[in-house]
């Protein structure tokens, strides 16, 4: 009589390889939690730039929350069927690319609050600001994009996806650099004009 003994720790790999990309199930709840809140967020700020004529809320705000609800919604998807590598790429694309539209829109936020407090308190125009910033996040987003492929790629042939996270990270990090130098940038002095 033969007796055959496994390794569990050699079973691990297969069993990755059967939950998929993620390298877990993502929870249900938490997905439809996100894509109901996301819609909602996205269709009152639709709505506000409507009304008030905010049309620059369009493609930044609008844009961003399309695209978490699109990332969301394939998480939702990868919830069900785990196993498939379609969503989770859908997913990464949007939930790396969505808050890009939303920093623009801080940055077009920034330049009106500057108008209104004085431009003599910043370092920059306010038109400079968004032009500059929404600029640097567009390298950004390239640079995070670039890493997202490779990552993939790797991933398409079972290799490790590292390099490509470590790329999508680093653009990551110069986007959030970027975002405390803007406020930097600010001039941080009382006088008496701005207390007036």
């Amino acid at each position: 009589m033969s007796t055959t003994t496994s390794n569990p720790a050699s079973q691990v790999p297969a069993a990755a390889e059967l939950i998929g990309p993620y390298n877990y199930v993502p929870t249900e709840w938490i997905c439809i939690t996100f894509v109901t809140l996301f819609a909602i967020n996205t269709v009152l700020h639709l709505f506000q730039s409507w009304k008030f004529r905010m049309w620059w809320l369009i493609p930044t705000v609008v844009v961003a929350g399309i695209l978490e609800i699109i990332g969301w919604s394939t998480r939702l998807w990868s919830s069900i069927s785990p196993t498939l590598l379609t969503p989770f790429e859908i997913q990464l694309v949007g939930t790396i690319l969505a808050p890009t539209p939303f920093l623009a829109a801080n940055f077009v936020i920034l330049g009106k609050i500057i108008i209104q407090l004085g431009p003599q308190y910043s370092r920059l125009s306010p038109k400079f600001y968004t032009l500059v910033f929404c600029a640097f996040d567009v390298v950004c987003l390239i640079i995070q994009a670039v890493g997202g492929a490779y990552a993939t790629n790797e991933f398409n042939q079972h290799q490790n996806p590292d390099k490509g996270g470590n790329i999508t990270l680093v653009g990551v990090t110069i986007q959030s650099c970027k975002r405390h130098g803007s406020l930097y940038s600010l001039r941080w002095r009382i006088s008496p004009t701005f207390l007036k």
